[in-house]
């Protein structure tokens, strides 16, 4: 290939298809290297996705054991929780009202 006149690009006989050929090896080296890619980049996501489960479970661990030195021991004692049994539907409808 070379130029000619105001940009003209003129072609060689023997030059016709180089271009297109190596257009095709480069797309074939790159469907090669995304094969190889793709398996490592899926584990990469995956492994990511697991460390922030590690993390998050790492920060519920955390935040029982701040409530347990807080409070002394794990649940409400009894007198704090209620019972199902002794909320009256009349308190729950009720509660809006106040």
């Amino acid at each position: 290939m070379h130029l000619a006149g105001q940009g003209e690009i003129v072609w060689r006989r023997d030059e016709r298809g180089y271009a297109m050929a190596a257009l095709i090896v480069g797309l074939a080296v790159m469907a090669v290297l995304m094969t190889v890619a793709m398996p490592v980049w899926k584990q990469t996501v995956q492994r990511e996705k697991e460390a922030e489960l590690v993390f998050r479970g790492e920060q519920y661990a955390h935040a029982i054991g701040m409530f347990q030195r807080k409070d002394g021991e794990c649940l409400p004692p009894e007198s704090r929780r209620p019972r199902a049994a002794e909320i009256s539907p009349q308190e729950v409808q009720g509660s809006g009202d106040e």
